[in-house]
């Protein structure tokens, strides 16, 4: 059993196949609808530019306004959460306990590098129906614009 053939008939290693179902184990197709670790979230974004502006717009089901921040440093936007649900027992009074408990702690991190042309102090963000929406305006001297061609 030195080997093992895969269906696209190419030999593998047996350490290759245990160390690719044990990566697989690990894997979270379920977060925010992208692949990651369980303990590594990233909500999906859509990026899109405009002569005038960028947006992204980040997903993020479950999440309240005021559980996200946004902060510059640096030409690096940065969105994150962090929530941290309460660990003590919810016991009712009626014999109501956690049998199974994976809910304690969920939140993300994801940075962007902003282009140079953004407008740091037009930046604004909103919140609606768990989609983050961020707009970044692009600073008057970067928007393109039309040059008048003169006759001599």
């Amino acid at each position: 059993m030195a080997n093992l053939v895969l269906s696209n008939r190419r030999p593998l290693s047996l350490f290759t196949e245990v160390d690719r179902i044990l990566d697989s184990m690990f894997e979270d197709t379920h977060s925010f609808g992208r692949t990651g670790s369980l303990l590594a979230r990233v909500p999906a974004v859509n990026v899109v530019e405009t002569d005038n502006q960028y947006t992204i717009e980040a997903e993020l089901p479950g999440f309240d306004q005021d559980q996200v921040e946004i902060k510059i440093d640096d030409g690096i936007l940065r969105i994150s959460s962090l929530v941290e649900e309460s660990t003590e027992s919810k016991d009712s009074g009626n014999g109501t306990r956690y049998l199974i408990r994976e809910r304690t702690v969920s939140g993300f991190n994801r940075s962007f590098v902003l282009p140079k042309d953004v407008d740091n102090d037009k930046i604004a963000a909103s919140f609606a129906k768990g989609v983050l929406t961020i707009t970044l305006p692009k600073s008057e001297k970067a928007q393109p614009r039309k040059i008048a061609i003169k006759t001599r």
